[in-house]
């Protein structure tokens, strides 16, 4: 801390409380979306985003909002609304490691679900589509994603499609909401 300014850097003294490293000290890898070329991603079908989406898509692969490597889940999306966090398990200690992008299963209540450790994640990051979209993606397990632009950005592997429940993310994010 020269001059005043903090820094998370490793000659930070380990016992200075006020400094926590990134998302949880968890080591993070970026999405791969070199998999597959512009023209592989065509064949898939395709969900225009707006502006807002892509700035989404923009924030999970650079990492910001690590560890989401994509789209919440509704079980992510239910944990970031009621706890402002999600479950991560970085080291496998649990069998969650990948919890963030396994399907959301409701009728599973181990206590494996209940273990791990939580990173803060209390903005909900979600791709709302309507109807039609939904018909598009039927029940394909790889979705392009399409910038305002027409250029595909992103390709989603096995999305999980389900209620957008807008009401309930107002009310759990901002504290109550104006039906009118």
């Amino acid at each position: 801390a020269s001059r005043g300014i903090l820094t998370a850097t490793e000659n930070t003294p380990t016992w200075y409380p006020a400094l926590i490293p990134p998302d949880g000290g968890m080591h993070w890898e970026p999405p791969s979306f070199s998999v597959y070329t512009e023209a592989q991603a065509m064949l898939f079908p395709q969900v225009l985003l707006n502006d807002i989406d892509l700035q989404w898509v923009q924030c999970i692969g650079e990492g910001w909002a690590a560890p989401l490597k994509g789209f919440m889940r509704e079980g992510v999306l239910l944990q970031s609304l009621h706890f402002n966090s999600m479950l991560t398990d970085p080291f496998n200690l649990t069998g969650n490691i990948d919890f963030a992008e396994q399907p959301t299963n409701f009728d599973d209540y181990s206590t494996k679900l209940q273990m791990g450790t939580r990173v803060d994640m209390s903005i909900p990051i979600v791709l709302p589509i309507n109807a039609a979209t939904k018909r598009i993606m039927g029940k394909s397990k790889k979705i392009t994603l399409i910038a305002p632009n027409g250029k595909a950005v992103a390709v989603l592997t096995n999305p999980e499609v389900y209620d957008y429940r807008k009401e309930e993310i107002v009310g759990r994010l901002f504290g109550g909401m104006d039906p009118d």
